[in-house]
C-alpha cells in the first residue's frame, strides 16, 4: 500500500487499506475479546494486541490522507511513526488518554 501511495495510486491504496480495515473488524468480532477476557485472558490479550498493532499501522498508512487523525492515534499509542515501515508496539505497555476519533454519522 505504501508503494501504491508513493506511485500516486491513491484510489487503489485507499481501497486496499479499507479492505484491511474490514478484515481487522471481522477478526475483532470473531475473536470476541469482551467474552474471552472472562474465559481465556491470554487469547484476549493476543486479540487486543493484534488489533492495536493493526490500528497503529493503519494510522501510518492513512497519514497522507488523514494527517490529523493519524497523529492523534500515534499520540494515543505512543508510536509517533512518520516512516514507511511497520510500527512495532513491543515496547509499548499502555494506551494514553483517548477520545472518539470520528463521530458516527446517521443516515
Amino acid at each position: 500500500m505504501g508503494k501504491q501511495i508513493e506511485k500516486g495510486e491513491l484510489k487503489n491504496s485507499l481501497e486496499d487499506i479499507f479492505e484491511f480495515i474490514r478484515s481487522v473488524n471481522k477478526y475483532f468480532d470473531e475473536e470476541k475479546p469482551w467474552a474471552t477476557i472472562k474465559e481465556d485472558t491470554e487469547k484476549c490479550k493476543t486479540t487486543i494486541y493484534n488489533c492495536t498493532f493493526a490500528i497503529a499501522n493503519i494510522a501510518n498508512l492513512l497519514a497522507p490522507f488523514l494527517p490529523q487523525s493519524s497523529e492523534k492515534v500515534n499520540e494515543w499509542l505512543g508510536t509517533g511513526n512518520n516512516e514507511w515501515k511497520v510500527v512495532d508496539l513491543k515496547d509499548k505497555q499502555e494506551v494514553g488518554p483517548f477520545s472518539i476519533l470520528f463521530e458516527r454519522l446517521e443516515n
